[in-house]
């Protein structure tokens, strides 16, 4: 089939875990975890750069808070409009 019996074994552990039958992170839940990992390490670095800047704390958190701000916004919008995009709106006739 093109896949070991470990691969099929995590994948039907995994829809285990999605339907609520066993306990364990979710897909959703995985993947928000991957993506909150990789902020976290986006911003250590930018915080990282300001600092060798010589930019003062003050100056570092107003810039992550907008990196923070700019970056959830995109997530938001993104999710948004795949939710809109997957239950367009119904017009009830009268």
């Amino acid at each position: 089939m093109g896949f070991g019996a470990t691969s099929l074994e995590n994948w039907v552990r995994q829809a285990r875990v999605d339907r609520g039958e066993k306990p364990g992170l979710t897909t959703e839940e995985r993947s928000e975890l991957v993506w909150l990992r990789r902020e976290n390490s986006k911003l250590r670095m930018e915080r990282e750069l300001y600092t060798a800047e010589g930019l003062s704390k003050k100056d570092i958190i107003r810039c992550l808070k907008r990196f923070l701000a700019r970056e959830v916004y995109q997530r938001v919008m993104t999710d948004h409009q795949a939710r809109k995009t997957a239950n367009p709106p119904t017009n009830p006739k009268s």
